[in-house]
């Protein structure tokens, strides 16, 4: 049976993956119906870039705010920041009547594109914000033994979310006939509910946390020139961490995964907002997204129920490897038919495998740190790397979208997705037997100095 920690933190992801599928499906909404289809492919391109530059200056930014003020601080910015993108998007759409445009149309002119564009940059980062605060929470609330079948449950979460998204959710809404500037209200208030879950997620963590705590304060005296000291050979030892983070092979192999996993899902997102838009209007558009969410929830659950036996049967690394493949088979699939059906199709296999095999198979790896590693590996590399993937992703877009500006920008992108797919899958492979020395080092460094107890759970449930 999950433990009670495991069902809140699974309530809580159900709750943030609602408010980030309807966040991106409102964004590439409005960005179809202001941008059109011409520019609309660039524009995106753009946008992802924008996103990438500023997001790691916000998460130095949030963290320090979380840190002063609390977990929710994040979700209650975004309730603010939506209902101000409502204002003004209200404020450009001479067909919505609202007592705010009718008061702000007069005095103040708003370029809807304008609005549409910040609204695409901040749900960027906001996401990311939201991605990494959870998932500290859930690395602080277990220990290792218990990570891997609790991270199992807590993923459900997800799973019974895009199920409603797609099923429930969205045809509720379209049934209803709520506008796309009005989803962005419900957006708001979905913010709210995990700001108040945010909020009391310490009830549910505190008890390893405490423990945690004692721990370090064990190893530390209680008077200031401890505590200098302490901070200083903390210091000292991220600097040395920064130094080496690309010395080392098991390092290197963690920012490449992060870095082709965040380039290949930009081009992902494009290719499909590409095929969709030039077949689709912007409701049925809308339409099928959450369509795509439903189909790959109805994957998640046999996939979420079998990671843990695949991952102990085949191996972390080979866990890993599941992602490169099926986008090798979305780009391939988009480029040689590009419909409607092969682009749901194929999709929903790429976020149920990206969702259940990959993320939990991508954690595992930051597992064998300590806590110190874990507090500068994970910032760069789901931060800075992150970051640095997007960039180059939309920026790689744009210049083939100019040089073959006279052929298919949807067969474009196929070609590079099918590429990048093809070297990180030889890399990933590769990885295995690189790998297995310095993370067997890691275990037993994190986790205990008897090697027999440890080649049996490196046997059992690792196998790589």
């Amino acid at each position: 049976m999950p433990s009670t920690t495991a069902l809140f933190l699974a309530a809580m992801l159900f709750i943030q993956v609602n408010f980030i599928v309807m966040t991106f499906i409102t964004r590439d909404a409005l960005l179809v119906k202001h941008f059109g289809s011409e520019n609309r492919a660039e524009f995106s391109a753009i946008f992802v870039i924008i996103s990438s530059l500023v997001s790691t200056p916000s998460f130095a930014i949030a963290k320090k705010f979380s840190q002063l003020l609390g977990r929710a601080t994040t979700s209650l910015l975004c309730v603010g920041s939506l209902i101000l993108f409502y204002m003004a998007l209200t404020s450009t759409t001479s067909t919505t009547a609202s007592w705010w445009s009718s008061k702000v149309t007069s005095t103040l002119t708003i370029d809807s594109r304008f609005v549409v564009g910040t609204y695409y940059v901040w749900s960027d980062v906001c996401v990311m914000l939201l991605q990494n605060e959870f998932w500290e929470i859930c690395n602080s609330a277990f220990k290792i033994a218990e990570s891997k079948q609790a991270f199992g449950h807590i993923l459900l979460g997800n799973t019974i979310a895009n199920l409603f998204i797609g099923f429930v959710f969205v045809p509720g809404l379209e049934r209803l006939e709520i506008t796309t500037a009005s989803r962005i209200l419900i957006i708001a208030s979905i913010a709210g509910v995990l700001a108040c879950m945010m909020a009391t997620s310490i009830f549910f963590t505190s008890k390893s946390t405490n423990n945690k705590d004692k721990n370090n304060d064990n190893s530390s005296s209680s008077n200031s020139s401890s505590n200098n000291r302490n901070h200083n050979s903390t210091k000292i030892e991220n600097e040395i961490s920064y130094s080496r983070i690309f010395s080392r092979s098991y390092y290197r192999h963690m920012c490449l995964f992060e870095f082709c996993a965040t380039a290949l899902r930009v081009f992902v997102d494009l290719q499909t907002v590409n095929v969709l838009a030039n077949l689709l209007d912007s409701e049925a558009f809308a339409s099928k997204l959450a369509l795509i969410k439903g189909l790959a929830a109805l994957m998640m659950i046999p996939l979420q129920l079998g990671t843990g036996t695949i991952l102990k049967k085949v191996g972390v690394v080979y866990g890993l490897a599941t992602l490169p493949l099926v986008t090798f088979g979305f780009g391939l699939g988009t480029m040689l038919l590009p419909s409607v059906m092969v682009v749901v199709v194929a999709r929903s296999i790429h976020d149920a495998t990206g969702y259940t095999i990959f993320t939990q198979s991508r954690e595992l790896l930051f597992l064998p740190l300590t806590p110190r590693e874990r507090k500068v590996i994970k910032p760069l590399v789901t931060g800075t790397i992150r970051s640095i993937a997007k960039a180059s992703g939309a920026l790689l877009s744009i210049l083939l979208r100019r040089m073959f500006s006279g052929n298919d920008s949807s067969s474009t992108l196929a070609v590079m997705i099918i590429t990048v797919s093809s070297i990180w899958l030889l890399d990933v492979l590769s990885a295995r037997r690189g790998n297995v020395n310095y993370f067997f080092i890691l275990l037993l460094r994190c986790l205990s100095k008897n090697k027999k107890i440890l080649s049996r759970l490196f046997k059992k449930y690792l196998n790589i």
